[in-house]
């Protein structure tokens, strides 16, 4: 819902994307040094801050939320979890360096 290309023509929950954005832009304004994004996983990893979402997974004939297709999608595309925390960062202009993770030990929501 968060991302507009995936909802469909029309804005879906453009409130909630909205106070997304409020809060990742209310993260930057603090100047940090790195930005994690984690979510839960079958294993725990870190994963290249240069990965992105690649759209094609959920909508064919999309590409990755950055605008390219990944070169070896099974090592570039994010998850759903970390992917969509990354289109947020890149969405309020962060250019803060990340740390993409997985943990088994987080709970599922």
């Amino acid at each position: 819902m968060l991302i507009r290309d995936l909802s469909g023509a029309e804005e879906v929950a453009p409130d909630l994307r909205h106070a997304c954005l409020a809060a990742v832009a209310e993260l930057m304004a603090a100047e940090p040094e790195v930005i994690a994004v984690a979510g839960a996983g079958s294993r725990t990893g870190v994963w290249n801050q240069a990965a992105s979402l690649d759209l094609g997974r959920y909508a064919p004939g999309h590409r990755a939320a950055n605008g390219q297709r990944p070169a070896d999608a099974d090592r570039m595309a994010l998850p759903a979890a970390l992917g969509v925390g990354a289109w947020l960062l890149t969405q309020a202009g962060s250019a803060a360096p990340r740390l993409l993770l997985f943990r088994h030990d987080l709970p599922s929501l």
